[in-house]
This record gives C-alpha cells, structure tokens and sequence, in this order.
C-alpha cells in the first residue's frame, strides 16, 4: 500500500481520490468480471432499464427443398431498476490530521475501494439464488468428492446448452483447498489458465475456477427453550450474552419471556434496531469488524442468519447454552458455476466523493458513494445452477 506523508496536511484531492477508487473497484471486483457489465455516467435512482430476452437457438440439418423449423426468439421485454447505492462516510477532524503528519483521507483509498467492492460482490453473488438450476442437495465438501460434485454441476450447465468457453466455478477458499487435496491423490489437476479479478488461474472440468469469500451463506440458531442469564452465542466473531435485565455491557441481549422473544431480539441486535430496549448497542467498531454483510430474521425461536460474505469459519459461530435444545442448524454456502455475463450488471461509471466542513468545527465529512442494479434476467437464468455447499452441520 503506498502510504501518502506530509508535514502538514495536503489538501484532499477530490478527482484523485475518486478516480483512484473507481479503478481499484473495478479492476478488483469479481462481480464486474463475471457479470454482464454497463457502465452508465448518468443514474439516478430508480432508473429502469429494459431489455429485450431471447431463448436458447436450435440447430438443425438442412434438407433440400424441404422447409426448415424456425425456433421462436420469444422476444420479450425484462426490465432492472438502479435503485442500490452504496456509500462509505466518515468524518475527521483536521487538528487530529494535523498531529498525525499525513494525509488521512488521501490514504482510506484502498480501504474505501475494499468496502464498496465487497458490497457489489455480495449483492451480486446473491443474484445466484435466482438461477433456475440445482445441482440438488447440499453437499458436505470433502477432498475425496470435491471434484465429482462441482465438475458434475458443470457438466449439467453445459448440457442445459450453454457457451462451455465461457463458464466459470465460483467457489471460496474452502473449496479450493478441497479441490487441491483432491488433486493430490488423484490424476485431476489444476491447470494454468486466465488472469482476471478473482480468477484463481486454475481450470477445472473446463470452467476457470474463480474464487471469493462474498457468496451467500444462510445459516440458522435456534431457540428450543427460553435461554439462562449468561449463556452466550457467537455469531461472526462476536459475543452476544443473553440477559434477564439489561446492564451496560455492549452486546447484551434481553431475554424476555419466551424463547420467541429471546430470538427475535438477538435478530434486532444483529440488525442493530431497537438498541436499548431488546440489547445493548454494539460500539460502531465491532459492528463494522464482525457484522458486516450479516442480516437476521427470527420467527418463533428460530433466528436465520444471511451472510453477503461468505461463512467466516467454525470458530466464529460458537454457543454456551445452558439447554442443549439452544443450538444451531445447518449452515449453506451458495457456490456455483455460470456462464460469464448470466447476472446483469449495472453500476456507475465512476465513483463520486464529496468532502464538506461541519459548521462551527473543523470537522470534515467524507463520502464515498456508487449506484447500481442487478438483475439475473430469464435467459440469464438458465445459464447458471446453484452448488449448495455445506457450510457447518
């Protein structure tokens, strides 16, 4: 990372910060490698693009002076709203920039880039869910049945007619560590090919193995029974403890009379709603660490986690319960192989920041913000299947 210093602060450069971060977004993302790309300069929210669907063509042999079969393009218009527009603000004050010595907003640019990449991957791998294809049931990854399962959901993506040159293997780092034990034992290996954002340079079953830790994953804890003051439930890497009465400790979470109301306020304080009646806020440092890209919903005990990041291990989602009926379900990682171009993209074609002072201090304001939409549209559709991967039992 290069690190910009100054005696005295320098002045933020604003069409520097912007373009710099528009071309780490986009030579980084893997979204906007796989996907069907536009970039547009003018979107304002609620845009509607439209486009017109086609159906998969036929071929046929042609026999002379007999008439030939037409297949109907089943022309149709689908339409995508831009209606998504990430935004990273934070604010600083420039006596505190003045004693570090250096440029602060200057040197958030990667950090910033990171942040608005890894929300349009999450959105973008979410659209997977919307593929028509299944490789079936979930599957428990292992090094002995890694390469069967995910070459196998590519052969039935090539047999449903798409282009075989254009697929593309989205897993995380889990399966491509199964997929290099596998190719140990075995006569699979994995081959040298492309490089591109996300690209892993490896080749399997003829689809290009791209790799990123922003799939979805949908997981679940439930409430059997109403739990004890002072159990805890890991989620993500952080500690929720479950409490009779609210104290002042950051992370706390009123159990209520039931264990309905016990799940649906541990919903609330992942969501970060209702802090001070159903828990104690977090501090805004650990919400943005461990909770980000993580939703909840709860519905009579059972709370269902949805990650836009992935599943960030076994380590971080653990449980102290005094009842052994409070416990967690199946967690499932989405991977999936598609045809490059089968989710639509469409995103701004730069970033855009703006800086601007707080009255009556010498704190500054920053954001950061893009806009886009995404759609996996009919034809788009079929081009893809969903590998549902077990994620933890």
């Amino acid at each position: 990372m290069t690190v910009l210093n100054s005696n005295s602060t320098t002045s933020w450069n604003q069409t520097k910060y912007s373009r710099t971060i528009s071309a780490l977004l986009f030579t980084k993302s893997v979204a906007m490698s796989l996907a069907n790309t536009e970039l547009r300069a003018n979107m304002p929210d609620g845009t509607t693009v439209t486009r017109p669907t086609t159906s998969f063509l036929a071929i046929q042999s042609y026999t002379a002076n007999n008439t030939v079969a037409y297949s109907d393009l089943s022309l149709g218009n689908e339409t995508l709203t831009i209606n998504d527009t990430p935004i990273v603000a934070f604010t600083l004050d420039i006596v505190e920039e003045d004693n570090a010595g250096w440029n602060i907003p200057m040197n958030t640019m990667e950090n910033v880039a990171r942040l608005l990449r890894e929300y349009v991957d999450g959105k973008f791998f979410a659209q997977v869910l919307n593929f028509t294809n299944s490789n079936g049931a979930t599957v428990a990854l292992s090094s002995t049945n890694a390469y069967n399962t995910l070459s196998s959901a590519i052969a039935g993506l090539i047999n449903a007619g798409v282009d075989e040159t254009k697929i593309a293997l989205v897993v995380d780092a889990f399966g491509v560590d199964k997929l290099g034990q596998n190719a140990v034992s075995s006569t699979f290996s994995l081959s040298d090919k492309v490089y591109k954002a996300g690209y892993t340079s490896k080749e399997v079953a003829g689809a290009q193995m791209v790799r990123s830790e922003n799939l979805s994953m949908v997981g679940t804890f439930v409430f059997g029974a109403t739990p004890t003051d002072g159990d805890t439930v890991k989620i993500n890497g952080y500690t929720f403890t479950m409490k009779t009465t609210l104290g002042a400790t950051a992370g706390q979470v009123l159990i209520g009379a039931s264990a309905t109301t016990a799940g649906a306020n541990l919903a609330a304080a992942i969501n970060g709603t209702t802090a001070g009646t159903s828990h104690v806020a977090l501090a805004a440092a650990d919400r943005n660490k461990f909770l980000r890209g993580l939703s909840a919903t709860a519905a009579t005990g059972t709370v269902t986690f949805t990650s836009t990041r992935g599943y960030r291990g076994a380590g971080a989602f653990a449980k102290a319960m005094t009842s052994g009926s409070n416990k967690f379900g199946q967690f499932v990682i989405y991977y999936a192989a598609m045809e490059e171009g089968a989710i639509h993209l469409v995103i701004r074609d730069n970033v855009r920041s703006v800086s601007a002072r707080i009255p009556g201090s010498l704190v500054n304001e920053y954001l950061t913000w893009s806009r886009l939409g995404l759609k996996v549209f009919a034809d788009g559709a079929e081009r893809g299947i969903i590998i549902p991967i077990e994620a933890r039992a």
